[in-house]
């Protein structure tokens, strides 16, 4: 039931941003697939930032390990992890993107 009403409440924000932006900021209807594949890029770069930011911060935790100190890897286990990885994913899109805009 939950995931019924999540999926619902996000068809309907959709639905109500296509609407807006088709009719009060006149945004090209034919953009919209482009759009989607833009979101598969950025996310699939999130996913790839995020398994780095795990592997490194683990090879820097079994490194201070090795030192004789302790840190817990659920130090990893963050939840501002995965939301920094998407914001590193988003800047490093739009900078990709702007390259060839010279």
């Amino acid at each position: 039931m939950q995931q019924a009403l999540l999926l619902l409440v996000i068809c309907l924000t959709s639905a109500g941003a296509y609407l807006i932006g088709t009719r009060r900021w006149a945004l090209p209807r034919d953009r919209v697939g482009r759009a989607i594949v833009g979101m598969f890029q950025v996310a699939g770069t999130a996913m790839a930032f995020f398994v780095l930011n795990v592997t490194i911060g683990l090879a820097v935790i079994l490194l201070i390990r090795s030192r004789g100190i302790f840190v817990s890897v659920y130090l990893l286990n963050d939840t501002y992890l995965p939301i920094l990885s998407v914001i590193q994913a988003v800047i490093f899109e739009c900078w990709r993107g702007h390259r060839t805009a010279r």
